[in-house]
């Protein structure tokens, strides 16, 4: 792992209280949300309002909000250089009677080109208590008890 770099972060989901294009509500699909699920960020090139938007999606294309645009530059700019990038619902917040909107907070594990299969296992192991794996074919894998995902790549 010497010639690559593997990172983790922690950051928000912005845009939460917004709907989606096809109308259906954010808080409603935070509603549904567990923690420690699976979610996809893509970069959205062609929105309006900021060329680095990246979406947050659950797996099943559900869109739950952007990266905050501090945070959304620099993965755009990292994606284009082929960085790697897995993410989890690490905590939802509010849906309360003090705080009744919902928000949902993200664990992002980063990791450049030049990043094994092998040195994206060992460093979520041993920094994140996980296991993950980026597949050959550019398939993001997730691997919990006896469940395996595919989800397509960023």
């Amino acid at each position: 792992m010497a010639d690559s770099s593997i990172r983790h972060f922690h950051t928000k989901v912005v845009g939460v209280t917004q709907e989606n294009e096809d109308g259906k509500s954010r808080q409603r699909i935070l509603k549904s949300c567990k923690e420690m699920e699976q979610v996809v960020l893509l970069h959205d090139a062609e929105n309006e309002y900021d060329e680095f938007a990246i979406e947050v999606r659950r797996t099943n294309g559900q869109q739950i909000g952007f990266l905050p645009s501090h945070t959304a530059e620099s993965v755009a700019e990292n994606i284009a250089a082929g960085f790697g990038y897995w993410a989890w619902i690490k905590n939802l917040t509010g849906g309360e009677r003090s705080k009744k909107s919902r928000g949902a907070n993200l664990l992002i594990l980063e990791a450049d080109a030049q990043a094994t299969d092998a040195d994206v296992q060992t460093y979520a192991r041993n920094e994140l208590g996980m296991k993950v794996g980026r597949s050959r074919s550019g398939c993001v894998l997730l691997f919990l008890g006896a469940v395996f995902l595919i989800v397509a790549a960023m």
